[in-house]
């Protein structure tokens, strides 16, 4: 299987169509909390999303297979989607972060599966 996408934020840039097609919100390039290399994005909306997102097209067979790390400070005050999968706009499958700190997957139909363990901060 050949990798479509792969970014760890290490050029250091934010602008829509330079590392992603597009940039929401307001997130930041952070050089202190990464998993390796040199930079992360971080994402810290309070009343507004903020996103990165990629297009890739693959034939409606296709498996895909995404991997994030994530570094919660704190818990969300509303369920948050924090990965999404959507196909013209409309969400196939996701994960979601509940207020708990608990991750869930979802599906167009509902939820999928049973949350995960709650997730420790920092």
């Amino acid at each position: 299987m050949a990798r479509l996408f792969s970014s760890g934020f290490e050029i250091n840039n934010l602008t829509s169509g330079v590392e992603f097609k597009t940039i929401t919100g307001s997130p930041t390039i952070n050089s202190t909390i990464k998993r390796s290399g040199s930079f992360s994005m971080r994402c810290n909306p309070t009343s507004s999303n903020a996103y990165a997102s990629v297009t890739f097209l693959t034939t409606p067979a296709s498996n895909v297979y995404a991997r994030a790390y994530v570094y919660i400070a704190s818990a969300p005050l509303l369920n948050t989607l924090i990965m999404q999968f959507s196909n013209a706009g409309t969400l196939e499958a996701g994960i979601r972060l509940n207020t708990d700190r608990t991750l869930q997957g979802v599906a167009k139909g509902g939820d999928v599966g049973s949350p995960s363990s709650a997730l420790s901060l920092d």
